[in-house]
């Protein structure tokens, strides 16, 4: 998710290289909409903490924030997560075709393994064709 709220361009000269960021893509659009949307969801990030999070824990392994020494302060819980990701799902969806919405809470049977629940779905795919 972090890379998406990447800048447009990293490096710099013949290092420059594009990112698949939203940015990038908003940029293209020139709607004042979708640059609106994004703000909005730039700040919304911004509020969790999540860029710090990946940079200092998960790439990084920051040891003084592993350790305790430097507080992490994180904002956010699987809610905020699943909000956050509702709205880039909005803001794809209108940049990929207006007239189409994604749903981004689909939600897998977790009781079973993936085998099982494919195996579902044949039985289901078969029956259907009887």
């Amino acid at each position: 998710m972090t890379c998406l709220f990447d800048p447009e361009h990293t490096g710099k000269g013949k290092n420059e290289q594009e990112n698949l960021s939203l940015k990038r893509f908003i940029k293209h659009c020139n709607c004042n909409e979708l640059t609106k949307m994004y703000d909005d969801l730039l700040q919304l990030y911004k509020a969790t903490g999540i860029k710090d999070w990946r940079n200092k824990v998960l790439v990084h392994n920051d040891l003084k924030t592993l350790l305790g020494i430097e507080e992490l302060k994180l904002n956010f819980g699987p809610s905020d997560i699943e909000h956050l990701s509702e709205k880039i799902y909005e803001l794809v969806d209108i940049i990929r075709d207006p007239r189409i919405q994604s749903d981004s809470r689909v939600i897998l049977p977790y009781d079973q393994d993936v085998s099982s629940f494919l195996h579902k779905l044949k039985k289901a795919i078969t029956e259907d064709k009887v």
